[in-house]
């Protein structure tokens, strides 16, 4: 009789294991593409700043093409933020939902 009980217990833990295994497994995975996407992020932040640096440190005027620039940059700039920001919130309301469950 207590080997049978064991052998079940056996198998719960087993089964157990297996779908805790798993489920860490898809985390993983899940944390690995965020991780991506945000170095993907920060490699379009640093190229928009290296270009506004750039441009900053020269003399501008209005009418000019290198003012033009800077401001499609910063609109790039404003744009690489709001998609990081996106990111980041949708992230962490797939979290607050998966920890209510």
């Amino acid at each position: 009789m207590i080997t049978v009980v064991f052998a079940l217990f056996s198998v719960f833990l087993c089964i157990a294991l297996y779908f805790s295994i798993k489920k860490n497994l898809e985390m993983m995975s899940i944390l690995e593409d965020v991780a991506d996407d945000y170095r993907n992020l920060l490699d379009e932040l640093n190229y928009y700043f290296a270009r506004v640096e750039k441009k900053s440190k020269m003399e501008l005027f209005l009418d000019e093409p290198v003012t033009r620039e800077l401001v499609e940059d910063i609109k790039g700039t404003k744009k690489v933020i709001k998609n990081a920001a996106e990111k980041i919130s949708v992230f962490i309301e797939e979290e607050e939902t998966e920890s209510r469950s």
